[in-house]
């Protein structure tokens, strides 16, 4: 039986394909345990055939490709395509530590879990070590998934947890196709619905951090989508959080209160960041307020963007218009 299947998005990684898979051979399982699928979406490089070339000589290894639906996309074909217990999804840049995944794969086993959050680091283009993130370990036994995300320290990714395929599946939990922050979304509804999530602080993977991410990205028609995409993601939980209306438990409000509260405010921090004006500003908050969702009164766990939350927006912007005022950027107003 297969207990894992690593899924793997490819498009335009030729310089870290080969690293990638390779790394996934590099571990404490059999070949009978484990399986890679590779999701060729449409890549415009030599990805694919590089990805062809390191796995020849395994049997262990499902390899399709397909028109081109962005991760999120990619992901969901390597779901349909997995026969493992559990699926983790890699990105093509990124890698595992030597001999890590069975180390994870065994308390996932052993404790039945349907989310499994494990540590991660972040590594520059230099191959330096910019900063770890290790959960806090707090999950000593399976908790509901809310619990666990008001308890315990958790980032947004897909790519630092293992989940249970049955569990997704069960669920009807895909991936937004061609949306940045797709993460986001899916793991506010996996979350939402896991009665069994647990958390190692072990480090199992590297996560290379590039220069023209999203959130790096200097491309103004990038940073507009992502804002775009965070506002499509904040209706998605609206949407998913009112099928779920009859649910009045409190913590279930704090839940949803808080993530999408946290998001908003992600948004205006976003925004300040690419130099928006204040006008700017204003038509999204407009927006928001329009969609009715526009949340900023309820306490974030994220300390930092919860000071932001309260003296920023907080203050309807006031702060940001004396800084304007401050240092002449009339013509922002």
């Amino acid at each position: 039986m297969i207990k894992l299947s690593v899924i793997i998005p490819i498009y335009n990684v030729e310089e870290y394909i080969v690293n990638c898979i390779q790394s996934v051979y590099n571990q404490n399982l059999d070949d009978n345990e484990f399986e890679i699928i590779l999701v060729d979406d449409e890549s415009p490089d030599n990805s694919l055939q590089l990805a062809k070339s390191v796995t020849r000589s395994f049997n262990n290894v499902k390899i399709i490709s397909q028109k081109n639906k962005g991760l999120g996309g990619a992901r969901n074909t390597g779901i349909k395509l997995a026969e493992g217990r559990y699926v983790l999804f890699l990105d093509s840049d990124d890698w595992y530590l030597k001999n890590s995944l069975d180390y994870i794969l065994a308390i996932a086993l052993k404790n039945d879990t349907e989310i499994l959050e494990f540590g991660a680091q972040l590594i520059d283009t230099n191959k330096k070590l910019i900063k770890r993130f290790q959960p806090d370990n707090r999950t000593e036994s399976v908790i509901e998934g809310i619990d666990y995300k008001k308890s315990a320290n958790s980032i947004n990714s897909a790519c630092n947890k293992l989940y249970n395929r049955e569990f997704l599946i069960n669920n009807d939990l895909w991936f937004s196709e061609k949306i940045y922050a797709e993460d986001l979304e899916f793991n506010t509804r996996a979350f939402f619905l896991s009665k069994r999530v647990m958390s190692t602080n072990y480090i199992v993977a590297s996560f290379l951090q590039q220069p023209n991410s999203i959130t790096r990205s200097k491309d103004q028609a990038k940073k507009d989508k992502y804002i775009s995409d965070l506002i499509s993601i904040l209706l998605k939980i609206k949407t998913f959080r009112l099928k779920h209306e009859l649910i009045t438990v409190e913590k279930h409000n704090f839940y949803f209160n808080e993530k999408m509260t946290s998001i908003c405010i992600g948004i205006f921090q976003e925004l300040f960041k690419n130099n928006a004006s204040y006008g700017t500003i204003k038509i999204i908050q407009q927006k928001l307020i329009k969609e009715d969702i526009y949340y900023t009164n309820h306490k974030i766990l994220n300390r930092k963007r919860n000071i932001f939350r309260k003296y920023v927006v907080g203050y309807n912007f006031l702060l940001f218009r004396l800084f304007l005022f401050q240092y002449g950027i009339k013509k922002k107003f």
